[in-house]
């Protein structure tokens, strides 16, 4: 059974990269006579065989690591309940902290504690997001998906995607000469994309050219300045 779902997720992954190569080249009219949305639906099926799949496969390992992590959440929970209930009841005055004053406590407890587990959670997040790896994957499917498989522009998905270019700048040490020659780069595919008559797609090619070499300029201008600055006798 193993090695039938072995070759169950190779034909699952064969057909990921089949579906964006043919959702690439459809944008330059080759459709090879296929329904791209029946196909998608075809890979949803699939893929969602084999994720069920594999949950009850491994339903003990899920089941045993939700657990273990219910109880660590829960462990920590009621500790910095306690650690923070003991803080506040030792800077209270002693009139305060009888019956009714050590349930306020423990409800005063209870929601610092919850904060701080957001706080917490919210740190995780941000560190998980923010991962060199997680941004420069982020920038370049979505750039890819925002040029060829997105039939609208947003301008709050360029801005996303700028934000995250100049984030993989400063996280990479990548330099102006390198934004810029992506640029002219991707400038030599304009004149290709308005020949097949893609003039969508070149308008977005166009957009993220405009992005490189601005981002391109500006980094070799602050380079330029700082060595400037350093030149200068003191």
């Amino acid at each position: 059974m193993r090695k039938i779902f072995s070759f169950y997720r190779r034909f699952l992954e064969t057909t990921f990269v089949l579906w964006l190569f043919l959702s690439t080249v459809g944008k330059f009219g080759f459709s090879f006579m296929v329904d791209l949305r029946l196909f998608s639906r075809v890979f949803f099926d699939i893929f969602l065989i084999y994720f069920v799949w594999e949950a009850i496969n491994n339903r003990a390992t899920i089941y045993s690591a939700i657990k273990g992590l219910f109880l660590k959440v829960k462990n920590e929970f009621n500790l910095r309940t306690e650690t923070t209930q003991k803080n506040i009841l030792s800077s209270l005055p002693k009139v305060l902290t009888g019956k009714g004053g050590r349930f306020l406590v423990l409800i005063l407890a209870v929601v610092v504690s919850s904060f701080s587990f957001l706080l917490s959670f919210i740190k995780i997040l941000k560190r998980f997001i923010f991962h060199r790896v997680i941004l420069l994957l982020f920038f370049i499917f979505g750039v890819f998906a925002n040029i060829f498989i997105l039939s609208f522009t947003s301008d709050l998905i360029i801005l996303l995607l700028i934000g995250s270019l100049i984030l993989n700048i400063y996280r990479y040490k990548l330099k102006g000469e390198f934004s810029a020659a992506v640029g002219f780069i991707s400038l030599t595919a304009c004149p290709f994309l308005l020949i097949f008559k893609k003039e969508l797609i070149a308008e977005k090619v166009a957009i993220w050219v405009y992005v490189f070499l601005a981002v391109g300029i500006i980094q070799i201008l602050v380079k330029y300045i700082k060595e400037e600055k350093k030149s200068v006798p003191k």
